[in-house]
């Protein structure tokens, strides 16, 4: 049995009882593997499966099983007769009939759970294609750094090459969908950082209506905009930002102009992206470095890449116990820095990482625990999960694009303390924040 979970007999069920399969999702007629009872249409498919036991979980159950019947007459007592008293004040629908879909998971044909296959499988290639495409990039910015002082030119050329690319498969791409990179894929280091905020900074040019022209300098501004960074001690780079001393704060804010300078080595003159580079660390409210601009004085493709550099910056820390879930990020920069940030730019960023961002673990509203897998700009309060349930094989963890269940919502974001040691192992390989763009399969 699952850890935490007690076997009752299939006639102590009644609605409110998270339960377990204890099967494949694919083996069975249900959305979820694992999930809060929520009708008696539910529990009539469980009887109509033939099982005699299941398994619950106390913990996340808003009530007892039944008693356990003691005769035939019993066994025949529907859910909602005397019992039905200790669990009607849990807002849980008593009077479902089977076929009904009242709030909860309503049973699926055969057919529909093979076009539902075919779905996941689909959402897992696309997003091992993503994966490649992720390590493609990383790999082109990790080759463009080290030809930095050996060979500008072809650091030049590569650093156009991989912009013209991100840019082009965002144009292209009618139904672009944020997704959550493999944890294998993260780190802390300047190549990683660059290509994330060049994403997001892209995907949010995007949202903004930019040209393909401002859109290649913003990316460019972006992927460059730590370059100076090469030229700090590593030793100081290896410290958070508010940890540093004074001296240290100072080697650390020269990297902007040891960019600047790198980037006219390198053939890289557009004042578009030169001004990103240099004061991408400028705040609206003056607060910012190295000349405290404020304002209107702050180029609106600076404070896009601003945003993004916050934003990957607090999912990123050098110390990982510091780092923030991508949620509680958009919520610290909206809540306690909006003097610091362009507050119509950090709403349209919200609105293309959604509400629920790519890495959020987050309780669904049947009790399941999930994972915030990708998210369709076009549909950000119902992203695309993978549910955490450590009966099915990581391998065939099930993903649910929550537009194709309408019954089921997010709830809440969750802390990983929250989670059940069993349940955080096996959501664990997919946390994270690195994202990459790519295509909506459900469109």
């Amino acid at each position: 049995m699952a850890e935490g979970s007690v076997r009752i007999d299939i006639r102590q069920v009644c609605p409110g009882l998270y339960i377990s399969l204890g099967e494949r999702w694919i083996d069975h007629d249900f959305l979820f593997n694992s999930f809060r009872l929520s009708s008696q249409a539910q529990i009539a498919k469980l009887r109509e499966m033939g099982l005699t036991h299941i398994e619950y979980f106390p913990a996340r159950s808003t009530v007892k099983p039944l008693p356990f019947p003691t005769d035939s007459s019993a066994a025949a007592v529907p859910a909602q007769s005397a019992y039905a008293g200790s669990y009607q004040d849990q807002n849980i629908d008593m009077t479902a009939q089977p076929g009904e879909q009242k709030g909860g998971l309503t049973p699926i044909s055969g057919e529909a759970r093979e076009a539902r296959m075919e779905r996941v499988a689909a959402r897992r290639a696309e997003l091992a294609r993503c994966e490649k495409a992720y390590l493609r990039s990383v790999e082109a910015v990790r080759s463009l750094m080290a030809d930095v002082f050996i060979a500008p030119r072809e650091a030049r050329e590569k650093a156009s090459d991989l912009v013209d690319s991100i840019v082009a498969d965002l144009v292209s791409s009618q139904h672009a969908v944020v997704n959550l990179m493999s944890d294998s894929l993260l780190d802390t280091g300047v190549r990683y950082h660059s290509l994330n905020v060049t994403i997001l900074s892209l995907l949010l040019g995007r949202t903004l209506g930019l040209p393909a022209q401002a859109l290649n300098h913003l990316g460019m501004g972006a992927l460059m905009h730590d370059l100076g960074k090469v030229m700090v001690p590593a030793a100081v780079l290896r410290i958070d930002a508010g940890l540093r001393n004074r001296h240290q704060e100072a080697a650390y804010r020269q990297h902007v102009e040891h960019g600047t300078q790198l980037c006219g080595q390198l053939g890289i003159d557009q004042p578009e992206v030169l001004d990103i580079i240099r004061n991408h660390h400028e705040l609206l409210d003056g607060q910012g470095f190295p000349h405290g601009l404020a304002g209107e004085q702050i180029s609106v493709l600076t404070r896009v890449v601003s945003i993004a550099n916050r934003f990957d910056g607090l999912c990123h820390t050098i110390d990982p116990a510091r780092a923030m879930t991508p949620a509680e990020a958009l919520a610290s920069m909206y809540r306690r820095e909006s003097a610091a940030f362009d507050l119509s730019l950090m709403q349209r960023f919200i609105k293309c990482l959604g509400v629920w961002p790519a890495g959020t673990l987050v309780q669904l509203s049947n009790g399941a625990v999930a994972l915030v897998t990708a998210v369709a700009p076009e549909d950000t309060l119902r992203p695309t999960v993978m549910v955490g349930d450590p009966s099915v094989p990581r391998a065939e963890a099930l993903i649910v694009d929550l537009r194709e269940a309408q019954d089921v919502r997010i709830e809440r974001a969750l802390r990983p303390a929250e989670l059940e040691p069993a349940v955080l192992a096996y959501l664990l390989p997919r946390m994270g924040s690195q994202v990459f763009v790519g295509r909506d399969v459900g469109n």
